[in-house]
This record gives structure tokens, C-alpha cells and sequence, in this order.
């Protein structure tokens, strides 16, 4: 139930619009030129939403969790679980199906080509740093959300640091990368989609702050005078000092608010 109530129901949302624009990419790229292969270049935006819902998602989950750097093996771990089972079932499949392709007769396309270290190379995403091809094109997605995983749960304390400055410093630092380590099989070639949401889940002002509380001494009690004659209503002087000293009075609450106290 408590997954339920933190669920960003928009998220899910996005990431459906984003699903079917890939879908709509890949399923009309193929037809003869036309309208529809003209539009279905542009669901291919719907994997930079998906980098943008990333870089939102995950650093929110992480500053909720309370996350530190002593965290980072665990983290890793938990997002290892949630990306490799598809994955590795994927990569299974192409196997699988790309074998049988062999015994396939009067086969005109190129013969199904696969090695050990390519098959392993997918399970750290890394293939492409080797020069080995991906068993299927779209793979290129999952190496650079793992990168930003990896890149996040180190950076994390520096991008939602207490200082502000320490913060601007990091996106910009970060963000400079991207003009020195251009090549797109790496992260910083889209660190901008991700930090574009990223930043705006880092607060301005983090919970753990303590905000600067009023210096303010409490109002004087009630003077006897101001106590109301038999009909319910104070008299004379003591009517003017009762309605002033119940006037509304505010001042900072401890959790970061302002509330109103009647006195």
C-alpha cells in the first residue's frame, strides 16, 4: 500500500505515450516511403522521455529513501534485479532464434553470427566499448540508463547537496562532460535529458535543513483587567488590550511552514 500512495500516476503516463511512439517508430520505419514512415521518425523521441522520466524517478526514490554513499552497492544491486531479467531472456531468445535461423533452408539474409565474449559483454553493457555489436540494436537504451545508475548513485550527495553551491557546481560540472566526452555510447551525450529532471527533484531547500526559527518572545499573558464583565464582553481600557492580544500571530514553524496560533 505505501507504494501505492508515493506512485507519480503521470509517470506511468509518460512512460506509456513513450512506449508507443517507440512501438510506432519501429513497426512504420519499415514500410515504403510515404506519410507514415515520415511520422514514425519522430517516435523515436519517445526513448529521450524515457531518459527524462529516469532522471526524475530515480534520484526522487533515492532522496526518499534517505540514500548515502554507503548505499551505492545495494542500489546498484536492486537496479541490476530490475533491469537484467527481461534482458537476459532477450538476449536468450536472439540466441536461440538466430541458431535455428541455421537449419533454416534457402536462407537469403546474412547467416546469424555470435561469439562468447560478445554474449558476455552484454550481461556488463559494455559491448560497444570492445567493439562488439549488439545482439539487437535497441540494447544501446539499457547501456545508457546503467551508466546513468552507476553515475547518479555516486554524484547523488554532490547534485542534492545543502549547499547551493556545491549543487550548481555539480550539474555544471557534470554537465560540461558532455562537451568533452562527445561520442554517444556514453552517458554525458544525454546527461542533459537526464539532469533536465533531475534538477528539479533536487530542492532548493532540503528536508533535513533546519530552517532559521523567529527569534520572537511569547506576547505577555492576559492582565487581569481584561477579564469580561457579566454580560460576556471586557470593558472600557481592558476591551482594547483583550482584542489585541487575541489577534492572530505568526511566526516560523519548526517543519519549514508558517502556521497561524490564536492567543
Amino acid at each position: 500500500m505505501a507504494n501505492e500512495k508515493n506512485r507519480i500516476e503521470v509517470l506511468d503516463f509518460l512512460r506509456g505515450v513513450a512506449a508507443l511512439a517507440v512501438v510506432f517508430h519501429h513497426f512504420f520505419r519499415v514500410l515504403e516511403p510515404g506519410a507514415l514512415r515520415s511520422a514514425s521518425f519522430y517516435g523515436q523521441l519517445g526513448v529521450q522521455v524515457f531518459f527524462v522520466i529516469s532522471g526524475f524517478i530515480i534520484p526522487y526514490s533515492l532522496y526518499r529513501g534517505g540514500y548515502t554513499l554507503r548505499n551505492y552497492g545495494t542500489f546498484v544491486l536492486k537496479r541490476v534485479i530490475r533491469l537484467d531479467p527481461p534482458y537476459v531472456v532477450t538476449v536468450v531468445l536472439i540466441i536461440l532464434l538466430g541458431v535455428l535461423s541455421w537449419y533454416v533452408p534457402f536462407q537469403k539474409d546474412q547467416v546469424f553470427q555470435v561469439t562468447l565474449p560478445q554474449v558476455l559483454l552484454h550481461f556488463a553493457y559494455v559491448n560497444v566499448f570492445f567493439g562488439y555489436p549488439w545482439l539487437s540494436d535497441v540494447f544501446w537504451t539499457l547501456a545508457i540508463e546503467f551508466q546513468y545508475y552507476l553515475l547518479i548513485g555516486l554524484a547523488f550527495p554532490l547534485v542534492f547537496s545543502r549547499d547551493a553551491r556545491v549543487r550548481l557546481l555539480s550539474f555544471a560540472a557534470l554537465g560540461s562532460l558532455a562537451f568533452v566526452i562527445r561520442p554517444p555510447a556514453f552517458i554525458f551525450y544525454f546527461i542533459f535529458l537526464f539532469f533536465s529532471s533531475t534538477r528539479c527533484c533536487s530542492p532548493s531547500r532540503p528536508r533535513w535543513r533546519s530552517p532559521r526559527r523567529a527569534c520572537r518572545r511569547p506576547p505577555p499573558p492576559s492582565p487581569p483587567s481584561a477579564r469580561s464583565c457579566s454580560c460576556g464582553r471586557p470593558t472600557g481600557s481592558s476591551a482594547s488590550s483583550a482584542t489585541s492580544l487575541t489577534r492572530s500571530t505568526w511566526f516560523t514553524a519548526p517543519s519549514g511552514g508558517a502556521r497561524s496560533t490564536s492567543l
